[in-house]
């Protein structure tokens, strides 16, 4: 893993991979790279080799790493990491013991998108542009809502309270997590005009 500054700055880490067989070097072969934006200096990361790992923003030293297959990416929060697995399942990783505390397969093969955390739920879009929460504490199925019907293979984003996927034709559907039991509410506009759909 190569970190440097925004732009041109200097080179802060290197890290050869987690994985194995001379392959491995994160900075060549990660799919995604999530900071943690809340104390304990760490990152969090895949590579091709399937190996999710917690490492040390400071020296790049291997926290802690598992066994876990995914082409799209992975969200933190305070406590865990979570991961769209390759063969649809979601996963949560307890971000400072790498210990597994959830994972639902109710999504199997249906090439999720990147998941994203947003007010205690989980996000994770499918190829038929079904967007799905579940309860991050627990990985309990919280809701469900149709998106445009289109796959979703780019990675959602967090903008103040709010959840933005981008379906592959362009189409940003944003949602909000709102009430004690979590639904969501959500609004539809189409990335070019900026119109409501």
């Amino acid at each position: 893993l190569d970190r440097g500054e925004v732009a041109r700055g200097p080179l802060r880490m290197h890290r050869h991979g987690v994985g194995h067989g001379g392959h491995g070097e994160i900075g060549r072969h990660a799919l995604g790279l999530d900071e943690a934006r809340k104390p304990n200096n760490s990152l969090g990361g895949f590579t091709f080799q399937g190996k999710v790992a917690r490492l040390a923003r400071d020296s790049g030293q291997v926290w802690w790493s598992r066994d876990l297959s995914s082409y799209r990416g992975l969200a933190t929060d305070e406590d865990g990491v979570y991961v769209s697995a390759s063969d649809g399942q979601l996963v949560k990783i307890g971000r400072r013991t790498g210990v597994e505390l959830w994972r639902s397969d109710k999504l199997k093969n249906r090439r999720l998108s990147a998941p994203v955390v947003i007010g205690g739920q989980v996000a994770v879009a499918d190829f038929k542009g079904y967007v799905h929460f579940f309860e991050a504490k627990t990985g309990a199925p919280s809701a469900r809502v149709k998106s445009g019907g289109l796959a979703v293979s780019n990675p959602p984003r967090v903008v103040g309270d709010l959840a933005l996927f981008i379906n592959d034709k362009g189409h940003v559907t944003a949602y909000r997590v709102a009430g004690p039991r979590r639904r969501c509410s959500c609004h539809a506009a189409d990335r070019r005009t900026g119109r409501g759909a």
